[in-house]
C-alpha cells in the first residue's frame, strides 16, 4: 500500500523559518511582523522551488476574480513589503530575483519541514537541492582583422615576456633599484575569484550561456526560456522569441 509523504508545515532558509499553518515568519527565532498578502507571496515563491512565479499567478493567489483593485500596484506593494520583512534589496537581491514585467524567483535553497510526530514544532527537515551554479564562461578576446594591429600586439606580447623574464627573482636586472621598482609595479599579485551568476534549480539547469565582451551582461537559456541578465545589478529580462524558435547564445 502506497503511503503519501506528510504535508509540509513550514520551511527554512538562511536565518529565516516559516510556519505555514499560522502564517508566521521568524528570523533567528524572533517573530518578524508580516501582513497576509506579503506572506502569501512568500509561500508561492517557496512552493515554486526555484522556478519563476509569474505576476499573473501572484494576482490569482492574492485576489479573487471578482475583486476590483489595481493588480499591478498591489503585486508591487506586496513584494516590496516582503522584501522589507526579509531585509532584501531589489537592486542587489539575496532572496527574491525580479524578472521585470514577468515575475519573481526565489534564489536560495529551501528546507521543507513536515509534521511527522506532532510533538515538535519543526521535527523533520526535508532538504531541497540548491540551484546548480552557472558555468563560468570565459570572456572572449577582442577580434581584429588588421594585420598591422596584429603585428603590434605580437611585438608587445614578446616585449612583455622579455620584461617578465628579465625581472625574475634570480636575474641581474631584478636586483637593481630600477628592477625592484618594475617588479613591484609590473608583477603585482593576482587574485582570482569565482561568482555565481544564476540560481537555476536541478530540474532547470542552464543549457547555454554567453557573456558580453564588456562583461556587463549574461545571456543564458534553460528549459523555461531565453534570458538576459545584468551581471552587476542582477536584473533579469526574459527574451520573447518566435514560437518554435530554439535559440542558444554563443557570443
Amino acid at each position: 500500500m502506497a503511503i503519501s509523504s506528510p504535508a509540509p508545515i513550514g520551511a527554512r532558509f538562511d536565518r529565516f523559518s516559516v510556519d505555514l499553518s499560522s502564517g508566521e515568519l521568524f528570523r533567528s527565532g524572533v517573530r518578524v511582523p508580516i501582513q497576509v498578502q506579503p506572506f502569501q507571496v512568500l509561500r508561492l515563491l517557496l512552493e515554486a522551488q526555484g522556478k519563476v512565479a509569474s505576476r499573473d499567478e501572484l494576482r490569482q493567489a492574492l485576489w479573487p476574480e471578482d475583486t476590483f483593485v489595481d493588480f499591478e500596484l498591489g503585486v508591487n506593494t506586496a513584494v516590496k513589503k516582503l522584501r522589507q520583512a526579509l531585509e532584501d534589496s531589489a537592486d542587489h537581491p539575496k532572496f527574491i530575483e525580479t524578472l521585470p514585467k514577468y515575475g519573481y524567483r526565489f534564489m536560495i535553497p529551501v528546507e521543507w519541514v513536515t509534521d511527522s510526530n506532532a510533538k515538535s514544532a519543526l521535527p523533520l527537515v526535508e532538504p531541497i537541492a540548491p540551484p546548480e551554479p552557472a558555468p563560468l564562461v570565459p570572456r572572449p578576446p577582442p577580434v581584429t582583422r588588421h594585420w598591422k594591429l596584429k603585428a603590434v600586439l605580437a611585438l608587445a606580447a614578446l616585449a612583455a615576456v622579455a620584461l617578465l623574464v628579465g625581472l625574475s627573482e634570480n636575474s641581474y636586472v631584478s636586483r637593481t633599484k630600477l628592477g625592484k621598482r618594475l617588479r613591484d609595479n609590473v608583477l603585482p599579485p593576482h587574485h582570482v575569484s569565482e561568482r555565481r551568476l544564476t540560481a537555476n534549480p536541478d530540474d532547470a539547469p542552464v543549457t547555454s550561456s554567453a557573456i558580453s565582451p564588456d562583461g556587463k551582461y549574461l545571456a543564458f537559456t534553460d528549459k523555461t526560456g531565453f534570458y538576459l541578465r545584468q551581471v552587476d545589478g542582477g536584473e533579469t529580462h526574459p527574451i520573447h522569441l518566435p514560437k518554435g524558435f530554439d535559440a542558444h547564445p554563443v557570443g
